[in-house]
């Protein structure tokens, strides 16, 4: 199934490798359906076709429907489709958005109130969004509210549903519809997604999370209100203009399809490999992800060293591990900033460093990384 050792790889949640089916798909994808879908010679008409197709079963595999599957070059992009699209808007109101987003939302920010906007940002106590703040921080002047479902820097997991459902109670006394947007690609192929059932208006996803291509990705959207700041060729419904990546496109929605098909296994291996790197984990090293209520594939711990020095040292004995989210140049700041918001002790935010699995980590290899942990935060003065 797999294309490559990954020995001592513990950074799945930065990014995955290519799926041997989702390299094959790509090859053969690119090879055939090589030309322009919007173009109207036969040719382009095949390629269309065959976008359609991609998009129907990425939304079957979501049960949602297929117009409302946008493909992007990423979750980022497809965040930042969202955000940009109130800067369209002529009256600017309020944001609400968790203090534990990922860095493409929270960079948002600075645009937002330059051009007027009010930007509420909540804290997430032990990793979790408490329902009454969002409730409190609610306004008649509240047009977007954005919370990812899987944390990417410690792993907890929040209660969409219920999140969802207090705003759309609070939309009932307004009159006013309230955006609701949410990071999931940390969820994807991994663990159970119902956007239905979540009723979020938005939801973003990344391939190479879930072992499909970088550079491709989608947002899920159902408010006909989100309009596309940059502009192009009128692609996927307006909302992402430029010729689409079918060939990368394929291969994602051939990585889905495996992934879901896997999703029981996988997931119950990965639960083993955390609960075992728990059980061999010593007192020298703290655990800040919870046990409940957080995905098994990531988890998150703090030493007394410095989280550059802790990496480093875990390169040198043959590990791959992340001091913060590693989705930018500066993640161990911005690691820091996100812990800071979950209210973690200030003496095991600079320690902090993300484990994070997948099918292709071994229970002894697990075992050696807790214990190459435990040895060094032993010697650390």
């Amino acid at each position: 199934m797999r294309t490559m050792q990954t020995t001592g790889y513990f950074d799945h949640a930065a990014t995955t490798f290519p799926s041997a089916k989702a390299l094959e798909r790509y090859r053969a994808v690119a090879l055939e359906y090589w030309a322009n879908p919007s173009t109207k010679y036969p040719e382009g008409q095949k390629s269309h076709a065959y976008l359609e197709a991609m998009r129907a079963s990425i939304a079957k595999s979501l049960k949602v429907r297929p117009n409302h599957i946008i493909f992007t070059g990423g979750a980022t992009e497809a965040n930042d489709i969202v955000f940009q699209s109130l800067l369209l808007r002529l009256s600017p109101g309020e944001v609400i958005i968790s203090g534990i987003e990922h860095s493409s939302i929270i960079q948002q920010q600075r645009a937002l109130e330059q051009a007027g906007w009010k930007v509420i940002m909540l804290r997430a106590p032990g990793g979790f969004v408490n329902p009454e703040d969002l409730r409190k921080a609610l306004t008649p002047k509240t047009r977007l509210v954005s919370i990812m479902s899987l944390n990417n820097a410690i792993g907890t997991l929040q209660e969409i549903p219920a999140l969802v459902r207090i705003v759309r109670e609070f939309e009932k006394t307004t009159g006013r519809a309230i955006h609701f947007h949410t990071d999931a690609t940390q969820q994807l192929g991994k663990l159970p997604i119902d956007l239905l059932s979540w009723d979020v208006d938005s939801a973003s996803f990344g391939a190479h999370k879930f072992h499909g291509p970088k550079g491709v990705g989608f947002l899920y959207n159902t408010s006909e209100g989100i309009e596309n700041l940059s502009k192009g060729g009128g692609q996927e419904g307006g909302l992402r203009g430029g010729t689409e990546n079918l060939a990368g496109i394929a291969s994602m929605e051939a990585a889905l399809v495996e992934a879901l098909a896997n999703r029981k296994r996988v997931t119950e291996h990965v639960t083993r490999l955390n609960d075992l790197f728990r059980e061999t984990l010593e007192s020298h090293a703290t655990i800040l992800t919870p046990k409940e209520h957080s995905s098994p594939y990531i988890i998150t711990v703090s030493t007394a060293l410095p989280a550059e020095v802790m990496v480093r040292m875990l390169i040198e004995r043959g590990f791959s591990v992340s001091a913060g989210s590693a989705c930018s140049s500066n993640a161990r700041a911005k690691g820091v900033r996100i812990l800071e918001m979950m209210e973690v002790a200030p003496e095991h935010r600079g320690g902090a460093i993300r484990i994070s699995f997948s099918d292709s980590n071994t229970e002894e290899e697990t075992v050696s990384l807790a214990r190459a942990i435990n040895t060094i935060a032993k010697e650390s003065p």
